[in-house]
């Protein structure tokens, strides 16, 4: 069957509407190590990064072209850069179809805390403090 004119522009540009409205995959860097197994069937995840992962980039991938992705909110884009707190994030990604929400991927992000650093005999552990000067003297902005 031949497509001629309009009829192929139409076919590529409105595949259709969006009847498996789940994610092929969720791509991340870093490599995020998803807890269970990334699964299309699966809504709910977890994963844990080190304390120096300060952003996560997330871009995930339907698996009908015919459905949207969003991060964060309906209208949110279809790929971002989250920053990560320490403690736990949430990710949601919204999986939609003619501007309904259709399912709700969510991922739990848990960022690890500053690591402790041991105390080895005669050697010292030194840390940097941030601090802001002017011309009336240097205050700390927000150091430990």
């Amino acid at each position: 069957m031949m497509l001629w004119g309009n009829s192929l522009k139409t076919l590529m540009c409105f595949p259709g509407p969006c009847v498996d409205p789940h994610l092929r995959q969720i791509y991340s860097d870093p490599p995020l190590t998803l807890t269970p197994p990334f699964s299309p069937r699966v809504k709910a995840y977890r994963a844990q990064v080190t304390f120096d992962t300060l952003t996560v980039r997330i871009r995930p991938r339907p698996v009908s072209p015919a459905c949207r992705v969003h991060l964060g909110e309906q209208r949110g884009p279809g790929m971002a850069n989250y920053p990560v707190g320490l403690g736990n994030s949430r990710i949601s990604i919204l999986v939609t179809g003619g501007g309904v929400v259709m399912a709700i991927y969510t991922v739990h992000v848990f960022r690890e805390s500053r690591p402790s650093l041991p105390m080895f005999g005669d050697h010292v552990t030194c840390g940097f403090v941030q601090v802001s000067c002017s011309p009336i003297g240097c205050w700390d902005v927000g150091g430990s």
